[in-house]
């Protein structure tokens, strides 16, 4: 009986202030969320395999489709239902192989991001996500890949693409990290515009 008690009482206190929650508190708050919500379960099993990464370099939020790197900061700003939006927003950069389908040298990183983004953000408010005010999202868009999306992208005029880009995005999406003879990920500089190398 005692547990249940101290049980119900976390429960309750998360209900309540889930807003407030230390960023590491409030992710898991939420992947857990992404689980138990019926209309959710797809994305909070992807979410469920990408472990979560604090990383105070990045502004926002990132994936290289083996963890969710993310600005503890920033979740700080986020509501509860905006972080639920994050981790899936991550997770289907992953589902949707942004960090394979990227090719250095024929899209630019910056606007391959939003392309992606606008793609996936139009699936998530669809589903009934709540995206943050930093979110990309436009109707025009709806239906189409992310290569559609950033060649419509890359014909604007540099004016546009100036006001999208201070507009901001959501998080970026990395390419696989390279991996050593042995298998294992080479760490990169984490959330620089130069990590491309």
């Amino acid at each position: 009986m005692l547990f249940y008690q101290k049980w119900r009482g976390i429960y309750n206190m998360l209900q309540t202030n889930k807003d407030k929650l230390p960023a590491d508190k409030k992710l898991s708050a939420a992947r857990t969320q992404l689980i138990i919500r019926k209309a959710f379960v797809f994305y909070g099993s992807l979410v469920m395999r990408l472990p979560l990464k604090p990383d105070i370099m990045c502004n926002r939020a990132y994936t290289d489709g083996l963890v969710i790197g993310y600005n503890p900061e920033f979740i700080d700003t986020l509501t509860f239902d905006e972080t639920l939006f994050l981790l899936a927003h991550e997770a289907c950069h992953v589902a949707h192989l942004h960090q394979i389908r990227f090719k250095k040298g024929i899209h630019e990183h910056d606007l391959f991001n939003q392309a992606a983004d606008y793609s996936i953000n139009d699936i998530l408010i669809n589903a009934g996500f709540v995206m943050p005010g930093c979110g990309l999202h436009d109707a025009k868009y709806t239906g189409k890949t992310v290569e559609e999306i950033y060649k419509l992208l890359d014909q604007q005029s540099d004016d546009e693409k100036q006001a999208r880009k201070q507009g901001g995005n959501f998080g970026e999406v990395r390419p696989l990290p390279k991996k050593n003879q042995q298998g294992q990920s080479i760490d990169r500089q984490q959330c620089s515009p130069h990590a491309w190398g």
